[in-house]
């Protein structure tokens, strides 16, 4: 591993030297030159990525939605599509169905509170959906205004 990030450094350094050179003199021997620094660096970095995160393949598991009603599959999509655009998060396939097995629990087996806690999450702007009890049902939840910087 220390060989590795050794090599990387060297390739940097030769990558913001071939740079100056460029900068300094714009010349087309030196923008030549730093065409085939930049196109060895990445080949380099491609195969560091494969040595040290290799590719895996996962087959997508499939699962169907604890509940068939309209309104709950347009309720889950809602709340993936909060998740993406509030946290930049996705569910990968088993993720997703372990997120639907708690929310079958959480609601026990009811649809109308499976949605009243997607909801719920959605509102106070949390990552993870929970169990509700009747304390945080009854608790009052500041809304907070991100671009003013105020608490409503």
């Amino acid at each position: 591993m220390e060989t590795i990030i050794k090599n990387i450094i060297t390739k940097y350094e030769k990558f913001y030297t071939a740079w100056g050179k460029y900068l300094s003199n714009q010349t087309n021997g030196n923008l030549k030159y730093l065409s085939n620094a930049i196109d060895k660096l990445t080949d380099e970095v491609a195969e560091l990525q494969e040595v040290l995160q290799p590719e895996i393949n996962f087959d997508k598991i499939e699962f169907d939605l604890p509940f068939d009603s309209a309104d709950f599959k347009k309720e889950w999509l809602y709340w993936k599509e909060y998740l993406a655009e509030q946290w930049k998060t996705f569910y990968s396939s088993r993720a997703e169905k372990i997120a639907l097995k708690f929310l079958t629990e959480y609601s026990e087996n009811n649809e109308q509170k499976a949605i009243f806690i997607l909801q719920h999450a959605e509102m106070t702007r949390a990552k993870n959906f929970y169990k509700i009890t009747k304390e945080i049902a009854e608790k009052p939840t500041e809304i907070i205004i991100e671009d003013r910087g105020g608490i409503l």
